[in-house]
């Protein structure tokens, strides 16, 4: 599979989803983008949208996927809460010519050769991972 769709349901209503898509492989490691999490406004603030991120982590340790990314903008406040509650953690600052708006690149790491990372070696791993160093 390359994406999962997880929703959240009140009764036969959804009221909450998270995606995981882009699932690739390279140098033997397995990572997937974070790009959408949505929660509705009659259900934010009760930890809809977590619940589904830590079902999300756990499909993707049952994947063997070693690190998901994501990105959001700077100024998108509440999307960046919600990636550093979640132990997102940044790693750089994409710059958009054109546009109004920087956008932080988080990683949250999952594991690498059934070990957990810790940030730095994520830091480290995307370097050697992304630039062939």
């Amino acid at each position: 599979k390359d994406a999962y769709v997880l929703g959240a349901f009140d009764n036969e209503k959804i009221v909450g989803v998270v995606v995981l898509n882009n699932i690739l492989s390279k140098k033997g490691i397995r990572y997937g983008t974070h790009e959408y999490a949505a929660v509705a406004s009659s259900a934010k603030r009760k930890g809809i949208a977590s619940l589904l991120l830590a079902e999300l982590k756990s499909e993707a340790r049952r994947q063997k996927i070693d690190f998901i990314l994501s990105d959001t903008a700077v100024q998108a406040t509440s999307s960046v809460l919600y990636h550093k509650k979640n132990k997102f953690k940044i790693y750089g600052i994409s710059h958009y010519e054109g546009r109004l708006y920087d956008s932080y690149n988080f990683i949250l790491p999952i594991s690498i050769k059934g070990h957990v990372i810790s940030s730095w070696i994520g830091r480290i791993v995307l370097k050697k991972f992304f630039t062939n160093k």
